[in-house]
């Protein structure tokens, strides 16, 4: 079963790919500005970043902590690597968790004490984040209601919930699974242009 952030990336990395060729995609992604929306959770990276704010549950961060700094410290990883041969796998050691990669969003009490709190480095496929992140953006996004978000891919429908960590301060995106048609009652679809919250409560 892949977690949410390894769906998407795949999406992202297929988006990427229909934009330049393979050998590009990490250069691509380091060269690209990321510059922040005022009074925004959202940012302008490679394409706009609107989910944060049409689908605020989502967000799986908090405090001082903004997408764009988030975006910023992967992409720092990355210009330290060398010959990255696959941008989904490539892991490099960074202090906290983001929450979109439930492989490496490690709870304390898994680890037996706060590696936050230490801060102590982990190792986080970073490649696999920037492109989920990037995913999310490109596929029509469904308003389910509680701590559940909803994607259309392929004809296909997909959910993940977002799970809160030990300690309440920020979430993380959970394992994805394909829903029933007969599971969806809308209320439809979420306007791609629209960028004010109308999810009731993902998060």
């Amino acid at each position: 079963m892949q977690n949410a952030c390894e769906f998407l990336a795949d999406v992202g990395y297929e988006f990427l790919l229909s934009r330049c060729e393979q050998g590009r995609i990490v250069q691509d992604l380091i060269d690209a500005k990321v510059t922040p929306w005022p009074n925004r959770s959202g940012c302008k990276w490679i394409i706009p970043i609107t989910w944060p704010d049409r689908v605020p549950g989502l967000v799986t961060w908090t405090g001082q902590m903004t997408l764009p700094k988030i975006i910023n410290g992967m992409i720092d990883a990355l210009k330290k690597a060398k010959d990255v041969e696959d941008i989904r796998a490539f892991q490099a050691p960074m202090t906290g968790a983001t929450g979109f990669d439930l492989r490496t969003a490690i709870e304390p009490l898994d680890a037996g004490f706060s590696l936050d709190k230490l801060g102590m480095p982990i190792m986080r496929r970073v490649g696999l984040e920037l492109l989920g992140i990037i995913g999310l953006q490109t596929l029509p996004l469904v308003s389910l209601g509680g701590r559940k978000a909803g994607v259309i891919y392929r004809g296909k429908m997909y959910q993940f919930p977002v799970l809160p960590r030990s300690g309440g301060y920020y979430h993380k995106w959970g394992n994805v699974t394909e829903m029933e048609i007969e599971e969806y009652i809308p209320p439809g679809l979420i306007d791609e242009d629209e960028i004010e919250p109308v999810a009731e409560s993902v998060g």
